[in-house]
């Protein structure tokens, strides 16, 4: 099985999607047959241009919200078949002296 066909007909969730890997995801997962795309980030900036580059297809729904927030994340997954966990921090240095926050 492809993942083109386990996709097909299903709600996906990409956290971290305006990131790098990310949104390379989402960009290939607009020309699957997946039923809708939400994408939850972080960064309203890279939102609002991953939405720009994509030209507001149908099937995506961008959400600001952060993993971290356990009510977004809720409401981000509700319904959802599959998640890309694709949400992370970088800079080890910074995160290992904000660890309650990283």
């Amino acid at each position: 099985m492809t993942w083109q066909t386990y996709l097909k007909d299903k709600t996906v969730l990409v956290t971290g999607g305006s990131g790098s890997i990310g949104s390379h995801l989402v960009e290939a997962l607009i020309n699957s047959e997946c039923r809708s795309i939400r994408v939850l980030s972080n960064n309203e900036h890279e939102l609002y241009m991953l939405q720009r580059r994509i030209d507001n297809n149908d099937k995506l729904r961008l959400l600001l919200g952060d993993v971290r927030d356990k009510d977004r994340l809720q409401f981000a997954t509700k319904e959802v078949d599959v998640v890309f966990h694709a949400a992370a921090l970088k800079h080890v240095p910074l995160c290992e002296t904000n660890p309650f926050d990283a």
